[in-house]
């Protein structure tokens, strides 16, 4: 059975995000695996008499003991799971290295649908993308990753936001997002993100393409906005306000449109803290059955 990988640090917020895992794996018939990772410190030849070990070791303990802690608190929620509906099994592990490695060696199993991730509060979207732990482990995975914001999780989720410049890498994405909708059933606004300076027609033609394309997916539930100018970060989450949506998604690769924004003196400028739940797509993903 599929899983869903939560990574966590077992700070004060690990179970916040965990719990976006629960309603998500009930819809997606999928378990559940907690994955906690942190680097040793190699002993020193010079101080061989160090209490290095032994700290080691009492870390160790502590977190297993939060680990257990943190699956009987969401073992009670899927407890609370209505009948008739899925009632994922909670694992967990602890690994030794860095999360953007001990979570792409877990993906080589070939098992895992989604990863969830929390984020501290305040953090912006172009530091998820460009410059934390975060960056590291969507970089390197090729599942879609699930960032939640300390200010807010994923309760319900009813409507959802992508915002793609309607480049063939964002087919891919709004595929995934068509299968996971059939799940649950919420609007799709696919945002299209027109950067200043860039020419209409052209526009114009990448649009009509882009939907012939998505709607070979037959989703019935979905509909179209531009947003216009320099600061499109801005414009972006003031319509998601706006418009009331759970969760916004963007589609990712090194090449991004993403990727060129975010490195921009405007948008840098532009950035508020990130106020939504963000599913990041990787623009390679291979479509399988959800």
């Amino acid at each position: 059975m599929k899983k869903i990988l939560v990574l966590t640090n077992l700070g004060d917020l690990a179970s916040h995000a965990a719990l976006s895992a629960i309603p998500l794996s009930a819809k997606l018939n999928t378990n559940i695996l907690l994955l906690h990772s942190w680097v040793t410190q190699t002993a020193l030849v010079e101080y061989p008499n160090s209490s290095w070990g032994i700290d080691t070791l009492l870390y160790g303990e502590r977190c297993k003991d939060k680990l257990e802690l943190l699956t009987e608190h969401l073992q009670a929620e899927v407890d609370d799971l209505p009948d008739g509906v899925h009632h994922p099994s909670i694992d967990w592990q602890q690994e030794d290295g860095s999360v953007d490695h001990c979570a792409s060696a877990r993906l080589k199993k070939g098992d895992i649908e989604l990863i969830i991730m929390g984020s501290p509060a305040g953090s912006s979207l172009d530091h998820l993308i460009l410059g934390s732990d975060t960056a590291l482990v969507i970089n390197k995975a090729d599942r879609p990753v699930l960032v939640v914001p300390a200010e807010r999780g994923l309760e319900e989720l009813t409507k959802v936001t992508f915002a793609s410049d309607f480049s063939d890498g964002d087919i891919a994405a709004v595929h995934y997002l068509t299968r996971l909708g059939r799940k649950f059933n919420f609007h799709l606004e696919i945002v299209h993100v027109v950067v200043f300076g860039q020419d209409d027609s052209e526009a114009i033609e990448r649009r009509k393409s882009f939907e012939r394309h998505v709607a070979k997916f037959h989703y019935p539930n979905i509909s179209y906005e531009n947003i216009y100018g320099k600061n499109v970060i801005e414009r972006l989450q003031r319509l998601c306000r706006e418009n009331g949506s759970d969760l916004l998604v963007l589609s990712h690769d090194h090449r991004s449109f993403w990727n060129r924004l975010f490195k921009s003196t405007h948008s840098s400028e532009a950035l508020k803290s990130q106020e939504l739940p963000v599913l990041i797509i990787p623009a390679s993903l291979d479509i399988i059955n959800i």
